[in-house]
């Protein structure tokens, strides 16, 4: 273990009060945390708009031209979006997020 000081005082890991060691603990915790939560947004917003790919793909292909047809899968389409961004909204104001 280095022991060493400097102007400001002993900077000795063992030296510093434990409150300070808890406060640096809970950054980091904190930090490691928002990480891990932002993956998973991540993670949730690709898988959504890779479903919303296949859903519009999927619309072309059933309406096959038909406007009545192309107009309701439009209208399902965007029910799904909506859905997808309740779910990625509710999830990040569960996490605190914003």
């Amino acid at each position: 273990m280095n022991n060493y000081v400097t102007p400001f005082g002993d900077r000795t890991p063992g030296r510093l009060p434990a409150s300070t060691r808890r406060h640096a603990s809970a950054i980091a915790s904190d930090r490691f945390i928002a990480s891990v939560e932002m993956s998973a947004i991540d993670r949730l917003a690709s898988t959504a708009m890779q479903g919303q790919h296949y859903l519009c793909e999927s619309a072309r292909i059933l309406s096959a031209g038909d406007p009545y047809i192309a107009s309701q899968m439009l209208n399902f389409v965007r029910w799904a979006a909506f859905a997808k961004m309740e779910v990625a909204s509710d999830t990040v104001e569960r996490w605190h997020l914003c």
